[in-house]
């Protein structure tokens, strides 16, 4: 349909400069199937944005928090633009323009009067078609919870798990475990609220005797000429406060939410407690085939889950309680209880509504995922150590699809109560099996001198300072012969670098890993072991082969040196 306005979006580097016409939907369905125009970051960036009917606004609420010219400030906060044919730049290094746009979804909308139409456009990494880091983070979630899940229950079948203790360990225990953890600063927030909520000021006008303190306005002199019999009588305004906004529509919409889910969260924890309170009446049937001090830990055992369970579940009746109470506070009893569709600057910028959101959004995204180590919230953010992670967890995927079981290390050390899947730290080693033949995955060991005497755990050595590669897999027969490693160096980088750049260095490292190590197990007779290497080959792994047509040259595989392309579909050849 024709529409009384355009958004024009002028992009690229300065070569290639590009002028694309944004399209506006009026319903939220059709905005998520809209494919958006895709903008490299660090490309420069401007708009214009014309209109026939003046009174159209537009707001671009990420770009908020950005100095752009021609931004309008209204009264309850909001950045706006009015139609003009001036060509608003967002970035421009040139132009002093220098905050260059995070990669990601861009929302624009354009009001005018109550309709409103939205749009969108992406801004998307400068040497990458996606956002391969984000690619490697779903994957990791993806591959990591499916191992722990496989794995860990074989492992921990060995020994009797209860029914109690699967449901302590599944995902909807640990959504309420992060609940519970939350409330305390969700009811500092809430009770800030109660003071500070945000507002704003409305008039109501009413027809007052003349004489009284009384406001006067542009309306109260029209209407005196509308209605000359009102003689002796003002139309006089007086102020009210409306805290039927939308930041405070989504606290209650919010906390609508956190009532519905605290019930739930009350019923299954009773759920938990009857479990355990039957799994001790079944065990106590056997006490006297216990040892004493068996006995002594199944009861502090219980009494500390019993302990812990009615606790939780007394915060959350709390929690609940307290809920009830704030909806009907002054602040939220007249505020409409429809779920708003925007999501207003200060949801996320002001610090009171802020944690209440984010403890909404972390609620919600934590339904389908478990909980991984903190510290992997900040290498989600750098590539090279996530792109690390992900080779690792490439490669014991690859070997248990070959039939080989991870035993133990990093996530396969949990039991089925662990509510945390540890992080991937240095040293790690996951020890892999299959018939006879036992696999050590190493990640980022340090091999030892070459004068060392090898064992079993430790059967690799070194004559060179390059001695630390990321992924290491160590061969062991029958658990007492070793029969070599291979190693793998992840390069997240695109293979001209790897081979051109960096005065050789990447190309030094790899064959020191391939030509100075050593070792003094190798289950080889001696006239073998003088012409094998304890290293039969190296793979250097990289996510890019853009710019290149052409793979590595021959020579390196005769050197027992391989260039592998490893994308989000890497499959490790047997």
């Amino acid at each position: 349909m024709d529409l009384p306005f355009s958004l024009k979006l002028n992009f690229g580097y300065i070569s290639e400069e590009q002028e694309y016409e944004l399209l506006f939907f009026q319903d939220e369905a059709s905005l998520l199937e809209y494919t958006p125009v895709k903008v490299k970051e660090f490309s420069n960036l401007s708009f214009t944005f014309n209109s026939i009917d003046k009174q159209a606004k537009l707001y671009i609420p990420e770009l908020d928090d950005y100095l752009i010219e021609n931004q309008v400030k209204e009264e309850n906060g909001d950045i706006c633009y009015i139609p003009s044919d001036d060509n608003i730049i967002i970035y421009n290094r040139d132009q002093g323009k220098t905050v260059p746009l995070i990669p990601g979804y861009y929302t624009l909308y354009v009001k005018i009067g109550e309709t409103i139409f939205y749009s969108r456009f992406e801004i998307i990494l400068k040497d990458l078609g996606t956002p391969e880091w984000e690619k490697m983070k779903i994957e990791i979630e993806k591959m990591v919870g499916g191992l722990a899940r496989t794995f860990i229950p074989k492992k921990t079948s060995r020994r009797e798990i209860t029914t109690s203790n699967y449901l302590m360990n599944d995902q909807l225990f640990q959504r309420i475990l992060e609940f519970e953890n939350n409330i305390p600063q969700a009811i500092v927030s809430l009770e800030s609220l109660k003071k500070e909520a945000k507002y704003r000021i409305d008039k109501r006008y009413n027809w007052k005797p003349i004489g009284s303190k009384n406001l006067v306005d542009q309306k109260t002199i029209s209407q005196l000429q509308i209605h000359p019999e009102k003689r002796g009588l003002l139309y006089t305004p007086s102020r009210i406060i409306k805290y039927d906004i939308i930041e405070n529509q989504w606290i209650k919409f919010i906390l609508s939410y956190f009532k519905n889910f605290s019930l739930l969260a009350d019923r299954y924890l009773e759920k938990i407690l009857q479990g355990i309170i039957e799994e001790k009446k079944r065990e106590d049937k056997f006490t006297s085939a216990y040892s004493q001090s068996v006995q002594n830990y199944n009861t502090n055992s219980y009494n500390r889950k019993i302990e812990n369970l009615k606790n939780n579940q007394q915060k959350i009746k709390h929690f609940y309680a307290y809920i009830l109470e704030f909806l009907d506070t002054p602040v939220m009893k007249n505020i409409s209880s429809r779920r708003p569709i925007n999501v207003p600057k200060s949801l996320v910028m002001n610090p009171k509504y802020n944690t209440i959101y984010k403890m909404y959004l972390k609620s919600r995204n934590n339904r389908n995922t478990l909980n991984f180590s903190n510290r992997y919230q900040y290498y989600w953010k750098s590539t090279d150590v996530l792109y690390e992670i992900w080779c690792f967890i490439k490669i014991i995927r690859s070997l248990s699809l070959q039939g080989y079981t991870p035993i133990s290390g990093w996530i396969f050390e949990n039991d089925i109560l662990s509510q945390e899947l540890p992080f991937l730290h240095e040293d790690t080693t996951v020890v892999l099996s299959k018939n006879d033949i036992r696999i050590n995955l190493v990640y980022n060991n340090s091999m030892e001198k070459e004068y060392f005497s090898n064992t079993l755990d430790i059967p690799v050595k070194t004559s060179s300072k390059r001695n630390k590669p990321d992924i290491r897999l160590d061969i062991i027969l029958q658990d007492k012969y070793y029969i070599g490693s291979l190693i793998f160096e992840v390069k997240y980088k695109k293979l001209d670098n790897i081979l051109d750049k960096d005065k050789g260095r990447q190309r030094q490292q790899l064959m020191a890993y391939k030509q100075n190590t050593m070792s003094s197990i190798l289950a080889f007779p001696e006239i073998l072991t003088r012409s094998l290497q304890a290293v039969s080959a190296v793979f250097a792994l990289y996510p890019s082969n853009e710019g290149r047509k052409k793979t590595a040259p021959k020579y390196y595989e005769k050197e027992g040196i391989f260039f592998h392309f490893a994308n989000c579909k890497i499959k490790l050849e047997k």
